[in-house]
């Protein structure tokens, strides 16, 4: 799943990358790979509505839990996720070139609570 956010004037600010989880997790089967704003588009909804048209994509997919890995010292993006419904679910140590991060599983094991009702 690739999506952008495209606004006009502005051109692409930001993008979402997902799909199956891929580590083998018995729990959650789609995984949140990726996702990026320009700071200038922070703060609008528009992560929200990426994250929401993922959960929407995996949950066609017949793909109906998923998680998103974080860096631990992202705490913006952890309270994102964690307002969004997410769970923490556990903590992992990887390597990024030759320093050792800890880095943060959240979950949903419901995607269709992300999902935005039909007006």
């Amino acid at each position: 799943i690739q999506l952008v956010a495209e606004l006009p004037h502005h051109g692409i600010v930001g993008f979402l990358s997902g799909g199956p989880e891929r580590s083998g997790d018995s729990r959650f089967s789609g995984k949140l790979y990726a996702i990026y704003l320009l700071d200038a588009f922070h703060r609008r909804g528009l992560g929200t509505a990426l994250v929401q048209h993922w959960a929407l994509r995996l949950h066609q997919a017949s793909l109906p839990s998923g998680l998103v890995w974080v860096l631990a010292q992202n705490q913006s993006a952890a309270t994102f996720y964690e307002r969004l419904g997410g769970k923490f679910l556990r903590e992992q140590i990887i390597t990024i070139g030759t320093q050792q991060l800890p880095e943060r599983a959240y979950g949903w094991e419901d995607l269709g609570t992300l999902i935005p009702l039909p007006r």
